[in-house]
């Protein structure tokens, strides 16, 4: 799967986002770390910002009348996926806080929850994009 690509001018800093995703019993992907373009101007050429989500808080709701679990991982740039935790217990009609510790995840990283059989609920995602440093090595 390809990475998201944002053209801009001007790429923010940081950029205080959320996202808000229902999620079922198939696998979802929640965010996908992009990167931006800066479009050639002048004799400037286009250049490439790799970025960085600095996650927050996660929020996981179910909205059964029994409890659920939740499986919760990366998939990096290179397909292969990184199982974060396979059994979050969600209450019946309730939600929980998962705690990631401010996980960072970088450009072409793909976010994903699975939720048990049968089971549909919303993830809330918040995180700072941040601009990845870039450093020319100069020998």
């Amino acid at each position: 799967m390809a990475t998201s690509v944002i053209t801009t001018p001007r790429p923010p800093l940081n950029l205080f986002e959320v996202v808000r995703v229902a999620i079922t019993d198939a696998i979802t992907e929640v965010y996908d770390v992009p990167e931006y373009l800066i479009p050639a101007d002048g004799p400037n050429p286009a250049q490439t910002i790799k970025t960085a989500a600095i996650i927050s808080n996660l929020i996981l709701t179910n909205g059964t009348a029994s409890a659920i679990t939740a499986a919760i991982s990366v998939k990096d740039a290179a397909d292969v996926t990184h199982v974060i935790t396979s059994g979050e217990t969600i209450p019946a009609s309730g939600f929980v806080s998962v705690d990631l510790d401010k996980h960072v995840l970088v450009t072409g990283d793909r976010f994903l929850i699975q939720y048990s059989t049968g089971a549909v609920g919303v993830a809330h995602l918040s995180f700072v994009l941040n601009q990845r440093e870039q450093f020319t090595i100069i020998i």
